[in-house]
């Protein structure tokens, strides 16, 4: 008798076993870790991304005329300050120089004091006071009050022209950072640029150079180079203030000039609520990070008031806004952040936004609130 078989069912059925057979054997031999072949392909590698490269930072804003002793109870590892242009050239002289004509021999006698009308003595002791710790140092901010005076007037770039300007600036540059390169771990260079036309109209700076962020590109341009070209070990940042509504296309545009995503943000002058205040920089953050090619983050300066408290501002508050940033830090992926700052002058001399006088974490009488406890417990 014959037995008829469906070739189609047969073919069909027979074509899975055998498919099934060889995979098996495939998969065995992958176990077993055998001669590779083109279907044992390993799992992908997982490389975990380091968001702090260069470490953490989290510290306290210092000022020159703080107390190291003070300082060093809090049992901080970093500091961050600036290095102020008119206090180590109080007065500056003609003939300007552009950046093309400084040479080597001017910033090796700027930097070793040789040049007259160079005073490096607070500069050296503002360092050699922290000189145990990390420190993050800015320089060349253009703000009016740190500029140099000529016959007695502050300087602006629209003073002495800007090309000399650039100049002046990148001798001094280099030779701070020639001078001091070994005790800095990180130079932010300028101060907020991000909002130079804003401080501009405020006062803070002077000229309309700093409405031109054409401008301004070419003043981040030469800092940069200027650190650079004196040392490799250091990072550069910039610190970039956060609580304008543009900042993401600054950020965007100058991202290139530094290391680090330098962050300035001060939510207490939008909310007294602690909590709100840190949502708000934890989001926008987040958002940075959509654009910020990995680079890490640091919040460079960062600060609640105690008071006055008619404006619902209390130490309880301020402890809250630096419990619940701190606590929030490493799972944001932000490699620390300078609370702004030590001490504050704690008394309602300011006409606009008064708060901004108790943002320290020390008292009038000395004692300290209770922010610097919190502080402390978040400090190594």
């Amino acid at each position: 008798m014959k037995i008829l078989v469906d070739y189609k069912v047969f073919s069909s059925r027979g074509i899975n076993f055998l498919f099934i057979f060889f995979l098996s054997i495939i998969l065995f031999s992958c176990n077993k870790e055998k001669e590779s072949n083109f279907l044992c392909i390993p799992p992908p590698i997982i490389i975990e991304f380091d968001p702090c490269p260069f470490g953490k930072f989290n510290g306290i804003v210092v000022d020159y005329q703080n107390d190291s002793v003070e300082v060093d109870l809090l049992e901080t590892s970093t500091v961050h300050s600036w290095f102020h242009w008119d206090l180590i050239e109080p007065e500056i002289h003609e003939p300007f120089i552009t950046v093309e004509q400084v040479t080597e021999d001017m910033i090796e006698k700027y930097s070793s004091g040789e040049q007259i009308g160079i005073n490096w003595i607070l500069s050296d002791n503002h360092l050699e006071k922290y000189n145990h710790l990390s420190i993050v140092m800015g320089v060349g901010s253009g703000l009016k009050t740190e500029m140099p005076l000529l016959d007695g007037v502050k300087i602006t770039p629209d003073m002495i022209g800007r090309a000399q300007y650039l100049g002046q600036l990148y001798l001094h540059t280099r030779s701070v950072v020639r001078r001091y390169k070994s005790k800095v771990v990180g130079w932010q260079i300028e101060n907020e640029p991000n909002i130079a036309p804003e401080l501009t109209t405020l006062g803070y700076r002077e000229g309309n150079s700093w409405n031109d962020p054409d401008f301004m590109t070419e003043v981040l341009t030469v800092l940069e180079k200027a650190v650079r070209e004196e040392t490799a070990d250091a990072w550069v940042t910039i610190n970039f203030n956060l609580d304008v509504e543009d900042y993401a296309n600054d950020i965007k545009n100058w991202l290139p000039f530094v290391d680090m995503v330098g962050l300035d943000t001060y939510q207490d002058y939008f909310t007294v609520d602690p909590v709100i205040a840190v949502d708000t920089i934890i989001a926008r953050v987040e958002r940075i990070r959509t654009f910020s090619n990995e680079k890490p983050v640091l919040l460079l300066e960062v600060g609640y008031a105690s008071a006055p408290t008619q404006f619902g501002f209390s130490e309880e508050n301020q402890s809250i806004f630096i419990d619940s940033l701190y606590a929030r830090l490493d799972r944001s992926k932000i490699c620390g952040a300078f609370y702004f700052k030590h001490t504050t002058p704690e008394v309602d001399g300011a006409i606009i936004f008064p708060h901004r006088n108790y943002r320290g974490l020390i008292r009038e009488d000395g004692i300290e609130k209770e922010g610097w406890h919190t502080l402390k417990r978040y400090l190594d």
